[in-house]
């Protein structure tokens, strides 16, 4: 697997550091967002990636 994000049905996913870097958090918090629901996330083989649509529902809910 290459460093690039994947792409399913046109819809980037993004790994938990990619996530981290955006957000300017450590991988950490973000685990803990997705612990706490807040984050969604989907499965893929046992890596777990969140799309670009979930991180921007997210970062709405956020800034209210």
């Amino acid at each position: 697997m290459t460093g690039a994000p994947q792409q399913i049905n046109s819809q980037q996913l993004l790994t938990v550091a990619e996530v981290a870097e955006r957000l300017a958090v450590s991988t950490r918090t973000v685990r803990r967002l997705i612990d706490s629901g807040e984050l969604v996330t989907h499965r893929v083989g046992r890596a777990v990636r969140i799309s670009e649509a979930d991180l921007a529902a997210y970062a709405r809910e956020a800034r209210q």
